[in-house]
């Protein structure tokens, strides 16, 4: 599934809620949150040769699940590539 229908598909408040039941400290930011959410929906899509992958993975020191967000290349092109990419810095426009 593309970001684009992910974002489409979930309706702001049931994000707000999930956001503010994961990270309650951030509920003085939840206004930005919220003006990114709304521009998300209406940017166009760009084709990119990384795919964001959403995973359930467990801390190897403490043992406590988290989710990991990352990138991953569809047809790497080197040795890197061939790993999970971190996508913080990726051109969203």
């Amino acid at each position: 599934m593309k970001l684009k229908k992910f974002i489409q598909s979930n309706a702001w408040l049931s994000v707000e809620a999930i956001l503010l039941q994961l990270y309650p400290d951030e509920e003085k930011n939840i206004s930005g949150y919220k003006k990114v959410f709304e521009e998300l929906l209406f940017m166009h899509p760009e084709d990119s040769e990384i795919s964001i992958v959403v995973a359930h993975q467990k801390d190897d020191y403490d043992g406590e699940e988290y989710v990991n967000v990352s990138g991953i290349y569809a047809n790497p092109k080197s040795e890197e590539e061939e790993f999970s990419q971190s996508i913080e810095f990726t051109p969203w426009i």
